[in-house]
C-alpha cells in the first residue's frame, strides 16, 4: 500500500504556512514603519542641527528672522534657506549637510518661522524655550504619531518638541521646536 498525504493534512500545512506568513508580513510592516519614522526624525533633526550650527557659525545672540533673512512673506521654507548665498544672514546653512541638502527637502514641506515664539515646558511651570520652529504641513497622521514617539517618547501633541494637530483627511499639522536652552 503506498502512503501518502491525506487532504487533510495538506491543508493544515497550507494553512499553518499562510498563517506564519502573515507573522512574517505583518512583523515587516511595523518594521517598515519604524523605519520611516526614524528616517523622518533624523531629517528634522538634520535640520535642527543645521539651524543651531548656523546660529553659532554666525555668533548670533538671536534667531534669524523672515525680514532679516528677506523671505518672501512668512514661513520661509527650507529650500529658501538653501539658497542664500555665503555671506548673507542664514547663508552657511547649506554647508552643515553631508550631501546637498536638497535632495532632503522638496516641494515646500519643511517652513522655517520665528516670530519671536516662547513656549512654555509641557505641564505648567518651567524653562521658556525661545526658539525657531519647523513648519510641515498635511503630513500623514500615522508618521507624525510614530515620529512623537520616537523623539518625545510620548504621545502628548501638544507637548515637547513634536507638537501637531490633527487635520482632515488623515493627515496633521506639525510643528518642530528648536531651542538653544537644549545646547
Amino acid at each position: 500500500m503506498k502512503k501518502g498525504f491525506t487532504l487533510i493534512e495538506l491543508l493544515v500545512v497550507v494553512a499553518i504556512i499562510g498563517i506564519l506568513a502573515t507573522f512574517v508580513i505583518s512583523s515587516l510592516s511595523k518594521a517598515r514603519k519604524k523605519a520611516k519614522a526614524a528616517n523622518f526624525a533624523a531629517q528634522l533633526q538634520q535640520v535642527e542641527k543645521a539651524l543651531v550650527y548656523t546660529y553659532f557659525d554666525e555668533n548670533r545672540s538671536e534667531w534669524w528672522t523672515e525680514a532679516e533673512i528677506n523671505a518672501p512673506g512668512n514661513n520661509p521654507t527650507i529650500e529658501y534657506i538653501i539658497s542664500i548665498p555665503e555671506g548673507q544672514p542664514m547663508g552657511s546653512f547649506s554647508n552643515w549637510f553631508k550631501n546637498s541638502p536638497s535632495n532632503y527637502f522638496t516641494e515646500g514641506q519643511y517652513q522655517f518661522d520665528n516670530d519671536g515664539d516662547t513656549s512654555t515646558s509641557c505641564g505648567g511651570p518651567g524653562p521658556v524655550y525661545r526658539g525657531v520652529n519647523l513648519f510641515l504641513q498635511s503630513v500623514p497622521r500615522d508618521d507624525v504619531e510614530a515620529v512623537d514617539l520616537l523623539i518625545d517618547k510620548e504621545d502628548d501633541r501638544e507637548c515637547g518638541k513634536i507638537r501637531y494637530t490633527y487635520k482632515p483627511n488623515n493627515t496633521a499639522e506639525l510643528t518642530y521646536v528648536i531651542s538653544l536652552d537644549q545646547y
